[in-house]
């Protein structure tokens, strides 16, 4: 008797590539296209000129960034641990 697996992978239509690499990419071209050509700008001139503050967006971009690596290195240091750590 054969397995559900088996009889899923031998069917005909699924044992083919059913989206090709060229066809990936001509559907994200397409949408991307269709995106951009659908956004509209409403900005309108301001008075005086902008002052962007890129020293505050630096540091909270790092503070972001490390904290992410902090919690990325303690996944992976858990993931990698010998022994079991079962999650409920």
């Amino acid at each position: 008797m054969k397995s559900l697996w088996a009889d899923f992978r031998s069917h005909k239509m699924l044992s083919k590539m059913s989206l090709t690499p060229m066809l990936m990419v001509f559907v994200l071209i397409t949408g991307d296209f269709l995106g951009m050509a659908m956004t509209t700008d409403n900005v309108h001139p301001s008075p005086r000129p902008n002052v962007w503050r890129v020293g505050q967006m630096t540091i909270a971009g790092v503070a972001i960034g490390i904290s992410e690596l902090m919690f990325f290195v303690v996944v992976l240091v858990i993931g990698s641990s010998p022994f079991k750590v079962v999650c409920m």
